[in-house]
């Protein structure tokens, strides 16, 4: 799964700042447990002490501060019982887990071999490959536009977006200009560059894929006096 190992230790951070918590606070509770019964309509409440000879002492409601710290110190180590239990499990699965494992089978074979066999799924080259060759329109150029035209032969509408072009282009970071996007109660909009993912960045959380892209510096009217500038926007493929 897309994504899993992040998801997973993002977990682990949050379990291991939950056991800190607890921990901490379990330093400070009072020994013993809480018992609590139900005599008619009437709640009591005893203090059992450690020991061999189990004591229960009577706590009356005069002494709620007890009461409650005894019974967060049982809902602490309950849940630090747990968090244990899952860090553990979460650990065991990150030891040896990689995203790109199934992918990495078919890399490792030989060339010859890879000729012979039809992988289970695409690798991320093919899938840049296949989003690269996809055809598009891009938005139509007013008459009496001046003509910019970028190394790669491309015609953008600024000169900063010429010196962006450029700079991907040199850097030979595959990018389309002003493909359209499709956004619910907006319609159609041409976002200067859309990025696929690099192999590195392309693991985020959700059902996103690798097919996924990223758009980059869109902007999209309102009206006509708001304007609102999307440095980063998440598309889903199509």
């Amino acid at each position: 799964m897309v994504g899993l190992r992040k998801l997973l230790l993002q977990e682990q951070n949050r379990l291991e700042e939950i056991m800190q918590k607890t921990e901490k606070r379990l330093l400070n509770a009072p020994p013993g447990t809480l018992y609590v019964s139900k005599k008619e309509k009437w709640l009591q409440y005893y203090h059992h002490l450690p020991g061999e000879k189990k004591e229960r002492i009577y706590l009356p409601k005069t002494n709620m501060e007890l009461i409650q710290k005894l019974a967060q110190k049982s809902y602490d180590e309950k849940i630090l019982k747990l968090v244990k239990a899952r860090l553990a499990q979460i650990k065991r699965i990150t030891k040896d887990y990689s995203e790109d494992e199934i992918e990495q089978i078919y890399l490792r074979e030989s060339d010859k071999r890879k000729n012979l066999i039809c992988p289970v799924e695409p690798t991320w080259e093919q899938k840049l490959e296949n989003w690269m060759s996809e055809n598009y329109k891009g938005k139509a150029y007013k008459e009496g536009t001046p003509v910019i035209l970028t190394e790669k032969g491309e015609r953008v509408r600024s000169k900063s977006e010429k010196i962006l072009a450029d700079y991907f282009y040199r850097k030979e970071i595959p990018y389309k200009y002003e493909r359209p996007l499709y956004l619910k109660g907006f319609g159609i909009i041409y976002p200067d560059f859309t990025f696929f993912r690099e192999r590195e960045t392309r693991r985020y959380t959700g059902n996103m894929t690798a097919e996924w892209g990223i758009q980059y510096m869109c902007r999209m009217r309102f009206s006509k006096s708001r304007h609102m500038k999307i440095m980063i926007f998440i598309q889903g493929k199509g």
